[in-house]
């Protein structure tokens, strides 16, 4: 006889990603002059009143024209404003700020993973990962894991990572970003097709022209507050890097664990290999169908596990 199938009738099934209209892009035009670069510091990411402060003086003292809002994915941004119509458009560097403590825990926790496939998906042609401090500073990974971290995150998603030594270097790191972003605002301007955009899959890379999405629509698809965002971004990425993952499967896994983070944390909980690879085997839908399977149980936990 065949083990049980683990069924919870209290929960209450994922729905499958819905589909989102396309944006309309921003009009960008008029004298390139009318316009200014604005760096963004989300204010969520600092530690404290006083780091926040600290930071946006220290880019202002620099020359940086710099605000603190809420950002919907990263810790800092670009903005291209219209001086007299307070229009704004998207610039496509966006970056994820952390220390080496910080680091090394969203990879155990599954955060990581998770910031990485936002980052990949959301139109920004040049994602970077800011660390600050030495990778052996931090107690929470072996160096070596942790630097093993951050070249897969350069080379397999083709996600920039500067390592700071320093909150001045940091601050000489943004400034250098921040003086790039300003000498490719011509771009913006450029006469050519326009990219569609579709937060299905908003995606630069096959677009020589950049991608004029609002800051507001920007922030508004990948508020960190919507948890259901974060839902459909881990049944997205199930389906689409995950060989066998059908959408039946993905809807069962996702009733479980609504996040790749809720799945991190119960592999942290089974005492051996062998027990982490056989965790997702005997879930299925209500109607005891759709089983997952030991296969794709393990190729499932060694994806996500051994990178």
């Amino acid at each position: 006889m065949g083990e049980p199938c683990p069924v919870s009738d209290a929960a209450s099934p994922v729905s499958p990603v819905s589909p989102i209209q396309p944006i309309a892009p921003i009009r960008v035009d008029g004298r390139e002059a009318d316009w200014d670069v604005v760096l963004v510091l989300d204010n969520r990411e600092v530690r404290s009143q006083q780091d926040r402060g600290f930071l946006a003086n220290q880019l202002h003292a620099a020359g940086l024209r710099c605000e603190v809002r809420a950002l919907g994915l990263g810790d800092v941004q670009w903005t291209l404003r219209h001086r007299e119509s307070g229009r704004e458009a998207m610039l496509d560097v966006l970056v994820e700020r952390k220390n080496a403590r910080d680091l090394a825990q969203s990879i155990l926790d599954g955060r990581f993973r998770e910031q990485q496939y936002r980052l990949g998906r959301c139109g920004a042609r040049h994602p970077v990962y800011l660390v600050e401090g030495g990778l052996a500073t931090q107690d929470v990974l072996p160096t070596d894991s942790l630097l093993t971290g951050v070249m897969r995150t350069v080379v397999n998603q083709d996600i920039y990572v500067y390592q700071s030594t320093s909150i001045d270097d940091s601050i000489v790191f943004l400034r250098s970003l921040h003086e790039i972003e300003k000498a490719a605002v011509h771009r913006y301007f450029a006469e050519g097709d326009e990219c569609v955009l579709n937060v299905i899959n908003l995606t630069a890379s096959s677009c020589f022209h950049p991608l004029k999405i609002s800051f507001a629509d920007f922030q508004t698809l990948y508020a960190k507050s919507k948890g259901t965002k974060l839902n459909q971004l881990w049944c997205r990425q199930l389906r689409q890097q995950i060989p066998r993952c059908t959408v039946a499967k993905t809807l069962i896994i996702a009733k479980h664990y609504p996040t790749l983070a809720s799945l991190m944390r119960a592999y942290k909980e089974q005492s051996s290999v062998k027990e982490k690879e056989g965790l997702l085997k005997l879930l299925c839908d209500s109607n005891r169908k759709n089983k997952i399977g030991l296969a794709l149980s393990r190729n499932i936990y060694h994806y996500l596990c051994d990178s």
